[in-house]
């Protein structure tokens, strides 16, 4: 007689029926491979669950890994049109660029080397330039405000120039000390 909890298989050797053996019931669980290591259905369940959990999390991540919202170089890429120098850094992005509306704009900030000053404004068709003028290129509304401190004084340069991606871009220039200088950047589409 055997044990309540063991199923009997007959264990066949070559060819011919040998003896019983008794295999404990929990040994025959469905088991799947997962990387390289054997998982029980216990596992699998925690898998279904976590995974659309994972998809959730890479839905929230994409409109910041694409430029749609948060403070990025892809942004300032994506909403002005203009390739970064390497020595770009400090970005802050504010604007309504991302609502598809007549009336929008984008605003940013960052700081590069004083060097890239050339290289940064020949991607762009100039129209008109100042320097030494004191103006905002920002319009008045709340969601075009930056925080930049060093926005303080003169700016080195002002230029009007026709945008990549919008109507207008105005790109400012101002000094931060003599190897860095902070950009200012304003898109609209009216």
């Amino acid at each position: 007689m055997k044990p309540a909890n063991l199923l009997s298989a007959n264990h066949k050797g070559n060819g011919r029926l040998q003896e019983k053996i008794y295999v404990p019931l929990q040994d025959l669980r469905p088991t799947y491979m997962l990387g390289g290591i054997r998982t029980s259905m216990v596992n699998r369940r925690h898998i279904k669950i976590l995974a659309p959990a994972v998809f959730v999390m890479g839905l929230l991540a994409l409109p910041f890994f694409a430029g749609f919202v948060g403070d990025s170089a892809v942004r300032i890429r994506r909403e002005h049109g203009l390739q970064l120098p390497l020595s770009a850094s400090q970005f802050e992005c504010r604007g309504d660029a991302w609502i598809s509306i007549i009336d929008r704009g984008a605003a940013s900030t960052f700081v590069m080397a004083r060097s890239d000053m050339a290289s940064f404004i020949s991607q762009v068709r100039v129209r008109e330039s100042s320097s030494g003028v004191v103006t905002s290129i920002f319009p008045g509304n709340p969601q075009y405000q930056v925080s930049a401190p060093w926005r303080t004084g003169t700016p080195l340069e002002t230029h009007y120039c026709q945008s990549p991606t919008g109507d207008s871009l105005s790109v400012q220039f101002w000094s931060i000390d003599e190897s860095q200088v902070g950009v200012c950047l304003y898109t609209d589409w009216n």
